[in-house]
């Protein structure tokens, strides 16, 4: 019993040990498991960076979110939807069709080259995170991503914000330049969800490239360099302010360079960046060899063999220990790098290897240049000069901080603080010259800003700390002397203190400011979609317009597939985009002739626009109007840049026709050019009839605040298809033309044609011309033979795009077959079309020659040849064009008569020469000489047996020349004697026989000789005297132009 109450005793006492030693052990392994998670200052430090980036992350996300979450998940403004159009293509066909894709439904009848004219950074971007985005099996539409790319990037630029302004000045600075960008209204306008444009990814790639950059010049790394390369490569596949940084960066160089701040660490870098980025770079269509060819790329280039020399210089230095001799070798070398340099760009620029400045380019340096010469590029409201109110809308306090921050940068200069000073001075002006370009200058104010705050924010926390370690110190030590006189000297103290205290209180105040800004402008001016309108109502609510998408889903559901939309520029890309319909103009603007002919249509009379929309073959014309709602961007408001971009190419069109006393009125007192032009009776048709304001008449403007002048419009060749509900966007059927529209005149000159008459006729636009043409040619084809027979020359491609359309419509029931060959096409359909075999050409002068040069184009059949618009081909340059084609026609189309002498012996000639003078009657005549000599020659001999002439070449004086000239013209002398001065652009009309004494060296010049004959309609003959070795040479000039020379020789005899 004893043993067995003795071990259960023992048993219980260890049992309560063991629970005592848990008890006591709990304790000290949970305090070792808080001690295990105690992080050092440092790790407490990123801690909170990486928290607070992650926040300023989420931030720049869900801050550009508002126009989805007040309207829907949509693209915005006008150039987005051409991108959407584009990755659309992209991922539905890949990247080989996209790259190849020749697009059809915009620019007609030209269409548009798309993987060659556009930057596809963004495009691929956005496809690449779509099929990122299948492959992790979550399955969206490409529009979603298209709508959140721009905020993902805004994002991701916080993060490069970061680490640029760490690199520049210290992680304080750049978080604060993160937050700050996070959620800048000058990049958030260009970033809001749905902006899917260009400068979405852009500039995420600047900021990118820069800090590369910058930190590869801190490091000397290749690796860095490199990464600044790649990233340069990324901008120019993105957006085209890529020119930016390749004229900041060879600045910035230079200006190192000549502070004597070179290094073999800015040498690694600029070289690294510059070759492999122009090489990169090149691999874009877009850009291709202008990154080596356009003045726009010259600085770069200048720079880098700059930078060679300096490498050069420091290497010399570095062997002669003779600094005289060093000195004079650096003389000779810098003026001969000079001479070299100058002379080679000079070379380059007078050759056309270096092509000029773009009007952009010229633009930025000079802000009146755009209005002056390229009105299409001030016409743009993104283009305008910035007000200072638009500064203070995207940068708030930003623009106090900004100076601030340059003075911190001066203060503490380094390489990479003279970059980002730099950076902010070029792009703060630039963005005063182009209200666009303050996005390009956001980032730099955000990060010159943040080192402003962040400088301040240190020093006043400094202060405050040691301000206040100094003030217990002093009171500690009170009783020796030395630290009774410093706490007499540190009575201010705590007034300092509390100073530096009230300045973070109010710094941060006003950095709360600059937050809820932001947010403001954020949702009420930068999150509307321009697609959907909205407006306050009369009790305070929103009011939505959506009339845009209205008439595009109208042209989509009710008009052809293949109807052809003709609007201003700015609508293109959403007409075709969202339509799904063909479009004559649209905003890539590449055109200026085309946007013109546009511009005309709607500033000229309904007649004279009818026949142009004919010739552009338009089914749909669609309009803007802003009358009925307020609406202020509409097509009224910037009609004066139709007539300026319309006018700038076609002189019949000019501005003040618009004007009264210099002002741009639609109400009784305006121009009555503006009342009746197309614009404005398309924008008011009807609108007379509407009231849209209490207490004002009929025909009330509201977006003008006026009463219309004109309530009585009639249209006749347009009939209204389709109004939106708010009167906003506007769309008229263009009627079919009638026959029955043919005048007396026109129909009277189709006998004369088909009678072999040569004809000219005249009359206004809209009379039936282009109906008068297809007649004819129809009445003279023969269809059973399959050779072209009719050539119609036009001056424009729209133009000779509309006669075809015509012969083909009226020449259908006879099987006619024609074809237009005008630029813009592919010369490949051109030559598949004509060896297949057509009865009627219509082109443009210069397309047509090339095709008869390469023989694609048979001219033995032809048997009418009509110039249309023969006054504008003539004036505008098409002449000596229209004489080589009409040179390549059958001898009976020319009019000139084609005959050869057989002289056999060159002193025969002389006397042929006298026999032709007794058997033709010569009104003038121009006789041709190889040489100099023989002219002068010829000329003594012919005045020596009595037969006046006069002579001329080109060892004459010109005044000499000119007064022969005059005195052939008024008929003083009826024979000149002359070489091939002659030959090329001189026009006498009275010209009736061209004598070519010697043959022509080549066939081209044969054409221009005889040319001289047969002038303005005249019949003409051409005489050869020809030896025997010429014979040969004739009868290739006979094969080459397929026509007939017969010998004279009988009529001579």
């Amino acid at each position: 019993m004893g043993g067995k109450s003795e071990s259960v005793n023992s048993v219980k006492s260890s049992q309560s040990t063991d629970a005592a030693l848990n008890a006591s052990m709990k304790p000290k392994l949970f305090d070792l498991s808080l001690r295990s998670l105690k992080l050092t200052t440092k790790q407490e430090e990123l801690l909170t960076r990486v928290s607070v980036l992650c926040l300023v992350y989420v931030l720049a996300f869900i801050i550009r979110l508002f126009s989805v979450l007040r309207y829907e998940s949509m693209i915005h403004e006008f150039d987005p939807y051409f991108n959407y159009r584009t990755t659309l293509y992209l991922t539905e066909k890949g990247f080989y069709e996209f790259w190849n894709w020749f697009d059809f439904e915009s620019w007609y009848p030209l269409g548009r080259i798309i993987g060659g004219t556009l930057y596809p950074g963004l495009m691929v971007t956005a496809a690449a995170i779509y099929w990122v985005l299948r492959f992790l099996r979550f399955f969206v539409h490409i529009r979603e991503v298209c709508v959140l790319t721009a905020p993902f990037f805004a994002s991701n630029t916080t993060l490069v914000a970061y680490f640029f302004g760490k690199e520049l000045w210290d992680s304080g600075a750049g978080l604060v330049a993160a937050a700050l960008i996070a959620i800048c209204p000058g990049y958030i306008s260009r970033s809001v969800a749905g902006s899917y444009d260009n400068e979405g990814v852009a500039i995420f790639a600047l900021l990118l490239t820069f800090y590369l950059f910058v930190k590869a010049v801190n490091t000397g790394s290749l690796a860095w360099g490199l990464a600044s390369a790649f990233g340069y490569f990324y901008m120019v596949s993105a957006w085209g302010g890529y020119v930016f940084i390749i004229n900041l960066i060879p600045l910035y160089v230079l200006v190192l360079l000549i502070t004597g701040r070179y290094s073999m660490r800015l040498y690694v870098a600029y070289n690294c960046m510059y070759i492999l980025g122009m090489l990169l770079a090149m691999q874009i269509r877009f850009v291709g060899f202008q990154h080596v060819q356009s003045g726009e790329h010259m600085a770069a280039m200048g720079v880098f063999f700059l930078l060679q020399v300096f490498y050069f210089l420091d290497w010399v230095k570095h062997l002669l220990s003779d600094t005289k001799l060093f000195e004079a070798f650096l003389r000779i070398t810098v003026t001969s790098a000079v001479s070299v340099g100058v002379l080679a760009l000079g070379v380059g620029t007078a050759s056309g290897y270096i092509s000029p400045w773009t009007g952009r380019f010229y633009s930025l340096l000079d802000p009146t240049y755009a209005k002056d010469h390229i009105p299409i590029i001030a016409s743009v409201s993104e283009h305008q000069p910035t007000a200072w109110s638009s500064f203070m809308f995207d940068f708030h306090i930003l623009l106090i901080l900004f100076p601030a921050g340059l003075y911190f940068c001066f203060k503490r200069l380094s390489d990479a603080t003279i970059f980002i000073v730099m950076y902010g001075l070029t792009s703060m002006y630039f963005a005063g010259v182009m209200v666009r370009l303050i996005l390009v200058a956001t980032p730099a104010v955000c990060l010159i800003s943040a080192i402003a705050v962040s400088a301040t924010i240190k020093n006043l926390t400094s202060l405050v700390r040691t301000k206040k370690k100094s003030l217990h110190t002093s009171t500690g030590k009170s009783s020796s002397s030395k630290a009774s006189l410093k706490g007499m000297q540190d009575q201010s103290l705590p007034f300092q203190r509390n100073g530096a205290i009230a300045l973070l209180i109010g710094a941060f105040y006003l950095l709360s400011r600059y937050a809820i800004h932001c947010t403001w402008v954020t949702s009420e001016a930068y999150s509307s979609p321009s697609i959907v309108l909205a407006a306050r109502g009369p009790y305070g609510g929103r009011v939505i317009f959506d009339d845009y998408r209205e008439a595009y889903f109208w042209l989509r559901q009710n008009t052809p597939r293949d109807a052809k939309i003709m609007s201003w520029w700015d609508y293109g890309y959403q007409i075709t985009a969202m339509g799904n319909r063909t479009v004559i103009v649209d905003n890539n603007t590449w055109n200026n002739t085309h946007i013109a002919t546009v511009g005309r249509a709607m500033s000229s009379y309904e007649d004279e626009a009818y026949e142009i929309m004919q010739s552009l073959d338009v089914d749909y014309v669609l309009v803007v109007f802003g009358g009925v709602t307020g609406y202020s961007s509409d097509d009224i408001n910037k009609f004066l840049w139709m007539v300026r971009i319309g006018g700038g190419v076609f002189p019949v069109i000019k501005e003040p026709d618009y004007l009264v006393n210099g002002e741009y009125r639609v109400d009784k007192g305006a121009a009555p050019k503006m009342l009746n032009c197309l614009m404005y009776k398309l924008s008011y048709y009807r609108f007379g009839e509407l009231t849209t304001e209490y207490g004002q008449p009929p025909g009330y403007d509201r977006a003008r605040g006026v009463e219309i002048g004109n309530k009585d419009i009639k249209l006749e060749h347009l009939e209204e298809a389709f109004t939106t509900s708010n009167w906003i966007v506007r769309i008229y059927k263009v009627k079919p033309p009638r026959e029955s529209t043919i005048t007396v005149s026109r129909s009277r000159a189709v006998k004369p044609i088909v009678n072999g008459r040569d004809v000219i006729a005249q009359a206004q636009s809209g009379t039936g011309k282009t109906s008068m043409i297809a007649i004819t040619v129809c009445n003279m084809i023969n269809t059973s033979i399959r050779e072209v027979q009719a050539l119609v020359l036009s001056p424009t491609r729209e133009l000779a795009s509309q006669t075809e359309k015509m012969i083909l419509a009226i020449g259908s029931y006879i099987s006619v077959q024609a074809h237009s060959c005008i630029g813009g096409k592919r010369i490949g359909e051109d030559v598949k079309k004509l060896e297949n075999g057509v009865h009627v050409v219509s082109g443009t002068p210069g397309r047509v020659h090339d095709m008869i040069k390469r023989r694609t184009l048979r001219t033995k059949a032809i048997k009418l040849l009509v110039l249309d618009e023969s006054d504008e081909m003539l004036s505008r340059g098409f002449k000596e064009q229209i004489y080589d084609v009409y040179r390549y026609l059958p001898p009976e189309i020319q009019g000139i008569k084609q005959f050869y002498v057989d002289v056999e012996k060159e002193e025969w000639k002389f006397d042929a020469l006298c026999d032709l003078y007794q058997s033709l009657t010569i009104a003038q005549a121009v006789i041709f000489c190889n040489t100099k000599r023989k002219v002068d020659w010829l000329t003594k001999k012919m005045c020596s047996h009595g037969f006046p002439v006069s002579s001329m070449h080109g060892d004459m004086p010109q005044k000499e020349r000119d007064a022969i000239m005059a005195e052939f013209r008024s008929v003083a002398t009826r024979v000149l004697i002359t070489t091939d001065i002659w030959a090329r652009g001189l026009d006498v009309q009275q010209v009736s026989l061209v004598i070519n004494y010697d043959l022509p060296s080549n066939r081209e010049l044969y054409i221009h000789r005889i040319g001289r004959s047969g002038r303005f309609g005249c019949k003409g003959m051409a005489i050869n005297f020809v030896r025997s070795e010429d014979k040969r040479t004739l009868k290739e000039i006979a094969q080459y132009y397929g026509t007939q020379i017969d010998e004279y020789a009988n009529e001579c005899c």
